[in-house]
């Protein structure tokens, strides 16, 4: 099952990222960055609340289970079309010609820094 749950967020992650580069100058990037951050709260905070109020964990609630495996896709699908490319662009474009290749280094070591603390923090905090 779990290489299966993988495929499918592999390919959600893939298409909708595709999809993105299309999107991205038609419905334009602070449009593409609001709705994707809207959709990934939105799903992240229904998964919490049904996580908590019908105690997925305890393997009883199979059904709440699958729900939240279906908030997870669309938490991928709204960051593939938002925050996951559209950063991207975004950090390659706000700076002048004369900074651009340091400022872009500088902002995606930043990026990076910032994915492994929470990487390492996130072990902790379960």
């Amino acid at each position: 099952k779990s290489y299966i749950a993988t495929a499918i967020v592999g390919t959600v992650n893939f298409l909708t990222s595709i999809l993105s580069i299309f999107l991205v100058d038609k419905v334009g990037r602070k449009s593409l960055l609001l709705l994707g951050a809207l959709g990934m709260f939105v799903s992240m905070s229904l998964a919490g609340i049904l996580i908590h109020v019908f105690h997925v964990d305890d393997g009883e609630n199979q059904i709440v289970g699958y729900i939240v495996a279906l908030l997870i896709l669309v938490f991928v699908f709204n960051f593939a079309f938002g925050w996951g490319p559209v950063a991207w662009v975004v950090t390659s474009e706000i700076f002048p010609l004369t900074i651009r290749g340091v400022a872009v280094s500088i902002t995606t070591s930043a990026n990076w820094i910032g994915n492994f603390i929470v990487a390492m923090v996130t072990p902790i905090l379960l």
